[in-house]
């Protein structure tokens, strides 16, 4: 396993693997379902990660979980949706208002973009 190319859902394993879960559920083609179970098997089990974004961050990895959970109906990507939402749940910085965000990788000041 290459464990150096991307995680994320717009340019790595993630993404592959939700075209390939969809393919699978529309088509029911059982050759989508082994490549989208084999690209999501390249994200690693536990896994520190300090971009929280769709694009790139735990948060696509997530996503690609959730429907692999849904589709595919294989409790081990329930498992480490359900460790996503953790990481997400414990690294959310509230603010005195209320609300709140995620820091992400080196910014120290957050931003509302979809993709940084």
């Amino acid at each position: 396993k290459d464990h150096s190319a991307s995680l994320g859902f717009s340019d790595g394993y993630s993404g592959i693997a939700y075209a390939f879960i969809i393919a699978y559920r529309r088509l029911k083609n059982q050759k989508y379902r082994i490549v989208a179970e084999r690209a999501l098997k390249n994200t690693p089990i536990q896994f520190i990660y300090n971009d929280f974004s769709i694009n790139s961050g735990i948060s696509g990895i997530g996503l690609a979980y959730l429907s692999a959970y849904e589709f595919l109906g294989d409790d081990t990507w329930k498992m480490r949706a359900d460790a996503v939402a953790n990481i997400l749940i414990n690294t959310f910085c509230k603010d005195s208002q209320g609300g709140g965000c995620w820091r992400m990788e080196a910014n120290d000041n957050p931003t509302a973009s979809l993709y940084t």
